[in-house]
């Protein structure tokens, strides 16, 4: 308790990390093509509030999107 805690994620990527170090979070993807610079790994971040009982659901599924799963949620058929 106390701590600070970071969780950082990207959409285009099967990826979500997390760290008590912000810094952390700024990790390069790595780049297979030659002279190609490494991008963010995350695209996102988002700080919890651990000392307030922050927390977060991750849920991660293979093919469709998002915005079909919380459709599909919507509805009461869950994937």
């Amino acid at each position: 308790k106390g701590q600070p805690i970071s969780l950082a994620f990207d959409m285009e990527r099967p990826l979500a990390f997390w760290s008590s170090e912000p810094g952390s979070l700024l990790a390069s993807w790595p780049s297979v093509a030659a002279g190609v610079r490494p991008k963010r790994a995350a695209a996102a971040r988002w700080d919890l509030n651990d000392a307030a009982g922050e927390a977060v659901e991750l849920r991660v599924f293979e093919h469709g999107t998002a915005q079909a799963h919380m459709n599909a949620w919507a509805h009461n058929r869950l994937p």
